[in-house]
């Protein structure tokens, strides 16, 4: 039986992907700095206005917290509900399509991918507002500003930001990268945005300024030597890229990598990185 190539679940795009998001600094306060912040807002309302107008905004807050959330919990579809946006049904997979073709074919991880993970934490009372804290926040978004501008020079497939929950400061940002190969992480690696960030980092490091944590890892993972599932989710990680390829027009297009995850290549881990139980090489 002749085998079926893997469906794509969005049309190719005619420009380019979206600028990347920009991590966000409030996500690293605490919870008693955010509330504390939101005290001392209510009582500077409650010192220059009148009682009964200094707690409306608090008062109203509250009303559209506990009537979205119910109207969304019990009312379905008859009210937007943010927390399914963007969310696809059922089983999906990312395959990264031929960059000739744009095709995803039929053949899962059927072509190499360098893996890039570029962190940031701040081990300091003051989090990111530390001494230098400001400067590297200031490298992170020109790293992330060129790789935007510069993906198709730099062989990015697409990237994700992440937020660690492992210490109490809640401060450290992961970039998790996907290059097509190692030339392209190479040239992001040396060129100027990257390069002022990690001699900043070294200079700080050198005066005694430990405070500011920096690390990367890479992995280089062969065809056959990957796979992926989702459920439910929202185009994620490597399920959230794009491959650039010229299209039959002869116009450049940008095919998004996820696909459904059907038919018997994609039963399980095993057969979508292409093994059997024992056999340690990916079949032809």
């Amino acid at each position: 039986m002749e085998k079926q190539d893997f469906k794509a679940i969005f049309n190719p795009r005619q420009e380019p992907p979206p600028r990347l998001r920009l991590l966000l600094i409030k996500d690293s306060l605490k919870l008693r700095t955010l509330l504390s912040l939101g005290a001392l807002i209510q009582l500077t309302l409650l010192l220059i206005l009148p009682y009964r107008f200094a707690i409306l905004p608090a008062v109203l807050l509250a009303l559209h917290a506990v009537a979205s959330t119910l109207g969304q919990s019990f009312l379905g579809t008859a009210l937007e509900n943010p927390y399914i946006t963007n969310v696809v049904p059922g089983r999906t997979s990312a395959q990264l399509p031929s960059p000739y073709t744009g095709q995803h074919g039929s053949t899962p991880s059927a072509t190499s991918v360098v893996v890039f993970h570029l962190g940031v934490a701040f081990n300091h009372p003051l989090g990111l507002a530390c001494p230098g804290g400001s400067e590297v926040t200031r490298y992170f978004f020109a790293m992330q500003n060129a790789l935007a501008s510069r993906r198709d020079e730099y062989e990015l497939l697409g990237s994700s930001e992440w937020q660690g929950r492992t210490r109490a400061s809640h401060n450290t940002m992961l970039f998790v990268m996907y290059f097509k190969n190692l030339a392209g992480l190479h040239k992001f690696a040396h060129d100027a945005e990257h390069r002022k960030g990690w001699e900043f980092l070294e200079k700080m490091n050198a005066e005694g300024k430990g405070h500011i944590t920096a690390f990367h890892e890479t992995f280089e993972v062969p065809a056959g030597g990957w796979e992926t599932i989702y459920l439910n989710s929202e185009p994620v990680l490597l399920g959230d890229t794009d491959v650039k390829v010229l299209g039959l027009d002869g116009k450049w297009i940008w095919v998004r990598s996820l696909v459904r995850a059907e038919g018997p290549s994609m039963k399980g881990s095993m057969e979508r990185m292409r093994k059997v139980p024992g056999q340690l090489f990916p079949k032809a």
